[in-house]
């Protein structure tokens, strides 16, 4: 069955997050390498916010999106990963240095840029919300 989460077709959206992801070090061997970890990681992101949260999940969501959402993703001929891939590299990655990479992409240089007001993505608001702590990498208390 087809999924009904896609992109939007704004394919600068997602620049600044390949961008993010490009810090991040590749683990997997060289040879044979298709994608790249900053693609495979915003692909999978975008996936994981549609609520596909497994290896062949996150593939199959991948596959089922039209070739302009895939090359904005970072896939230049619209071919995305087989499950396999994705399950290799999420068995290598080093999570320090993916939280690393979205820590730098969340910081804003404004402290009441980010965290003003907080929406959550089932659309209710959020009481008691925790300002993000820029140096920690996660919420804190105030």
């Amino acid at each position: 069955m087809p999924s009904t989460h896609h992109l939007p077709s704004d394919a600068t959206a997602a620049a600044p997050l390949i961008a993010a992801f490009a810090a991040v070090s590749d683990p997997r061997c060289r040879r044979g390498r298709r994608f790249t970890v900053a693609a495979m990681l915003t692909l999978a992101l975008a996936a994981m916010l549609a609520n596909h949260l497994s290896p062949f999940a996150i593939a199959a969501w991948g596959a089922e999106q039209d070739v302009a959402r895939k090359r904005a993703m970072g896939f230049p001929k619209g071919v995305t990963p087989h499950p396999s891939t994705f399950a290799r590299l999420f068995r290598r990655l080093d999570p320090a240095a993916l939280s690393s990479a979205l820590t730098v992409h969340g910081a804003t240089d404004d402290p009441h840029e980010r965290g003003v007001a907080g929406i959550a993505i089932d659309g209710k608001a959020q009481r008691g919300r925790l300002a993000f702590a820029v140096s920690a990498g996660c919420p804190s208390m105030p």
